[in-house]
């Protein structure tokens, strides 16, 4: 440690009694708690005896209260306390408690902990000492450094400061006597650590060559206008470079040719001011900008302590924007100024119950008036005289919940209004966690009526009440599994003489069960069932009749044909011409009658086999159609075809021939006289969306449509007679013609081949024409 007598060269054993400056040493006391009591002098100077003027056995070991006044004890050991609880170093102008009763001077004492108690340095002097040099600096040079000499207990003094003591001596330029540098003379152990240096860094050295940054900040000024003009300086001072960490409250005191600087680290207090400054902004930015409306009522009392009124003494944004009015209008004015008629209100009693009582009120309320309307949560709570109230607008969740409500009671409505079964069950399980059984938490009206139970009557019902047993069911196993593993099921159960359609899904730690009675629809499906076997039956039966019936029929009228051709080839030149005319006559009806045995042999056979669909290419079935079963009608009409780019279609191969050959047989057989036949058939792929609705439409026919996106269309167009559009629904139709057979030959039967054909590979057709401008079939087959 350096001395601060290192100041000087000359009496350094000076002794401490030697100095004007008195010095006082009280050692603190405590009680068996430690808790601080009091303070008890036991060390003293010479010029601090003389202080009191009585001997100095006659001091030593008394406590404050016995040495002082009331008064001064009670100050000082106020001062005394503060200094051993902060720690840091106080001083203040009073005169000595011992010169109370006679001539006094005031003067200036520092108060300084050190150890178990606190060192008291008082000094009235017009020379000061080196502890005046912290207070004042109006003692002449030769005297400081004098006292500077004594220091071993002034040295304490600084080295044992929380607060940073630093002495500057002030170097002036030589020629003209500026001040600019100045150099560590001395400095104490608070200053080191807050500067990061030891002092053998410090002593000696310029500021700066140590701190050129700090110097050109407001500190760094400051200390030149207290070196220029000799004026202390006081400030607040941050700096958080070169080594240097902080916030401090700063003085520089002139003396001569030194510059005192004593500072404390107020970093701490800062920090904490700051912390408390941000979370009062907090605090504010909540209370302004929170949903929470607030205020702070004063009440006004009559002559006789009576509340009259209250006044707005604090309101904040939310409550004045429900209020209908601004912060200004409200704060500082009469609550019944405002609002005259809230005297009426349960609101007001609320709040007159809690400023007279000092009772907390929280209730909920609603409020119509010309400027406010909704609901509120309240709250008043009295604080000191004043009361705070404080709400929540929750006029929304209001409208919410009555929305819900409403929703509620329609759901329940049409709950109750149902055909359908609807009740909640409710897992009911043992100790060992083990479903049991299961509680109907809520029964809508038609479950109600079909259990003969409602849930308003309290009692909660299980359900193995109504089904015994239930839990060795299948069904109860169904519901355990919806249950454990939120596997939803549908089945049908029959119950009570009535089928019905059954679905559970798990809602939470039970499940919703759901059902319809199908018993109606149950009988009707019997019912069609059985008669889909009678017409499975039947149709068998007419298919077998008509295989039989055509070949039967068919065995005649090939004699028939035998007969009148042996007519016409061995006798014809023996019958006269009518007899000829009959036999040619019967000869044609007997072929009609055979070509209508072989197309209805045909349509009833029709059915669709999915086993024997394949891709069938229409290019390559097309011409060999021309080259074998229409290679005669062809040449014979000299027909045209002229073939587009065709698709390959998956199809049964048998009834695409057909179809198709039908379709080219039309074409040729319905050709315009003396015209040349022209088929031509082309190819597109249409949307669904594309082809009248009507022809996909089930109802049309009963046959199920192909629920395809996309489908092949092709056209069969010729040249021939046409037809007039009207009569498109009779052309596919079994038996109709719209020429007579004297012209057209053919049995009314292969357009509504093609037809069935169609629709039994979920496909239609139609045509467009018009007469005697040829006709266009068009086939529409799914992708």
């Amino acid at each position: 440690m350096t001395p601060v007598s290192s100041l000087s060269g000359s009496s350094r054993d000076t002794d401490i009694n030697s100095l004007q400056t008195s010095f006082e040493f009280y050692r603190a006391e405590y009680d068996a708690t430690g808790q601080l009591v009091g303070f008890r002098l036991v060390m003293l100077n010479a010029s601090a005896v003389d202080k009191w003027g009585k001997p100095q056995s006659e001091l030593l070991n008394q406590s404050v209260s016995q040495l002082m006044h009331a008064d001064d004890a009670d100050y000082l050991s106020g001062q005394f306390s503060l200094v051993m609880k902060s720690g840091r170093a106080v001083r203040f102008d009073m005169s000595h408690p011992g010169q109370r009763n006679g001539p006094s001077r005031t003067g200036e004492l520092l108060v300084v902990k050190q150890d178990d108690g606190v060192l008291v340095s008082y000094n009235d002097s017009d020379e000061h000492s080196f502890i005046a040099h912290v207070v004042d600096t109006t003692a002449p040079r030769k005297v400081g450094q004098e006292k500077l000499h004594q220091g071993t207990l002034l040295q304490m003094i600084i080295d044992s400061s929380q607060s940073g003591v630093v002495l500057y001596e002030i170097v002036h330029d030589e020629v003209s006597g500026e001040v600019v540098d100045f150099r560590f003379v001395l400095t104490n152990p608070a200053n080191e650590q807050v500067v990061g240096r030891a002092k053998a860094e410090l002593l000696g050295k310029s500021i700066f060559a140590i701190y050129p940054e700090l110097m050109q900040t407001a500190w760094g000024e400051k200390l030149l206008t207290c070196a220029r003009t000799g004026e202390r300086q006081m400030f607040l001072f941050p700096y958080f470079k070169e080594g240097i960490n902080g916030w401090f409250d700063v003085s520089f005191v002139r003396h001569e040719h030194y510059i005192l600087l004593t500072f404390s680290d107020v970093t701490a207090l800062k920090e904490a001011e700051l912390a408390l400054r941000q979370q009062n902004d907090l605090l504010k930015e909540i209370v302004e900008n929170g949903q929470t409306g607030m205020t702070l009522f004063d009440p006004i009392r009559n002559e006789s302590g009576e509340i009259i009124d209250f006044r707005y003494v604090f309101t904040n944004a939310v409550n004045a924007r429900v209020m209908g009015r601004s912060v200004a209008e409200l704060t500082g004015e009469r609550l019944l100024t405002l609002f005259p008629t809230r005297p009426q209100t349960e609101w007001y009693a609320n709040l007159m119950h809690t400023a007279t009582t000092g009772e907390s009120r929280s209730y909920l309320y609603e409020l119509n008036t010309d400027r406010i309307n909704g609901w509120f949560n309240t709250l008043f709570v009295k604080v000191g005289d004043q009361i705070l109230y404080t709400y929540l607008d929750i006029t929304s969740l209001k409208q919410t919940k009555q929305a819900l409500q409403e929703q509620n009671d329609l759901l329940e409505q049409v709950m109750n209004t149902t055909p359908t079964v609807i009740a909640l069950h409710e897992s009911v399980r043992n100790e060992a966690g083990e479903l049991i059984d299961f509680r109907l938490t809520h029964l809508n009206q038609k479950a109600a009526d079909l259990l003969g139970h409602s849930l308003e009557e309290g009692q909660i019902p299980l359900l193995s009440d109504y089904f015994p047993g239930v839990q060795k069911t299948p069904v109860f196993e169904h519901y355990r599994r919806v249950v454990e593993q939120s596997e939803p099921i549908r089945t049908e159960v029959f119950w009570k003489h009535h089928w019905y359609d059954l679905s559970a899904a798990r809602i939470s730690d039970g499940m919703v069960v759901v059902a319809q009675d199908i018993t109606p629809m149950k009988e009707s499906q019997h019912k069609l069932e059985v008669a889909n076997l009678e017409l499975k039956r039947s149709n068998e039966n007419l298919q077998s009749f008509a295989f039989v019936s055509s070949h039967d029929l068919q065995e005649p009228l090939r004699k028939i044909i035998s007969f009148t051709d042996i007519l016409q080839t061995q006798y014809g030149n023996q019958f006269d011409a009518e007899a000829t005319n009959i036999i040619h006559r019967v000869n044609t009806s007997a072929d009609r009658m055979r070509l209508l045995i072989q197309d209805l042999l045909a349509y009833s056979k029709l059915e669709t086999n999915q086993d024997l669909f394949k891709p069938v290419d229409i290019t390559t079935l097309i011409q060999e159609l021309q080259e074998h079963e229409l290679w005669v009608t062809l040449n014979q009409s000299k027909a045209r075809i002229q073939l587009g780019k065709l698709p390959t279609v998956i199809a049964d191969p048998l009834q695409m021939r057909q179809l198709f050959q039908n379709l080219l047989s039309n074409a040729v057989k319905f050709a315009l006289k003396d015209v040349t036949p022209v088929i031509t058939i082309t190819h597109q792929l249409v949307n669904r969306a594309e082809i009248p609705t009507d022809l996909l439409s089930p109802a049309k026919s009963g046959e199920r449509k192909s629920a395809s996106p996309k489908f092949h269309e092709i056209s069969v167009a010729d040249n021939g007679i046409g037809f007039d559009e009207k009569y498109i629904d009779r052309i596919f139709q079994v038996f109709q013609r719209l020429h007579g057979r004297s012209q057209y030959t053919g049995s009314g039967i292969g357009l509504a081949i093609c037809y069935k054909i169609v629709e039994r590979h979920g496909g239609a057709i139609t045509a467009s024409s018009k007469p005697g401008g040829g006709s266009t079939f068009r086939v529409y087959l799914p992708v």
